[in-house]
């Protein structure tokens, strides 16, 4: 569930008690294959169970959810000494998409610009020469950044 959750969060959880489950809400439940504790955002409720997937995943759990599993819901977090809410239902829904979203577009701008900055830096053009310089009666050498290396004149 990262970014939401984060290693070492306190996670507040309402006990289940057989309430209705909705897409978006953020469960605590027991997962018998998996052999741990798992809070994960449900996407479909259907006949075969609840569907959950982290909002950091890109595919769902491999199960379905069985009421009995679930120990709760997550209603809100603490990190470093502030509480935050968390979102179910619909408003849920719509902040995993927006993580999702962030998620991409950092991607894909990260992407682009290492290829740029790759670019610029091969570029001749763009290079720093070395020269010595004389400031305040000190001797200064510039290098190339990208290498570390002296340059020669």
């Amino acid at each position: 569930m990262n970014p939401v959750f984060k290693p070492g969060d306190v996670l507040q959880v309402l006990p289940y008690n057989g309430k209705t489950v909705e897409c978006g809400d953020v469960i605590l439940f027991s997962c018998a294959e998996e052999k741990r504790m798992i809070v994960h955002r449900v996407v479909d409720v259907d006949e075969r169970g609840i569907r959950t997937k982290g909002d950091n995943n890109r595919r769902l759990d491999p199960w379905a959810v069985a009421p009995e599993w679930i120990v709760g819901y997550v209603i809100r977090a603490q990190r470093r000494m502030r509480w935050r809410s968390i979102s179910g239902g619909c408003l849920g829904r719509f902040v995993a998409n927006r993580v999702r979203a962030v998620k991409y577009v950092s991607a894909t701008l990260s992407a682009l610009f290492h290829r740029l900055c790759r670019w610029v830096a091969a570029d001749s053009s763009f290079r720093l020469q070395s020269r010595l310089q004389s400031f305040n009666g000190r001797l200064v050498l510039s290098t190339n950044n990208m290498t570390g290396r002296r340059m020669s004149q």
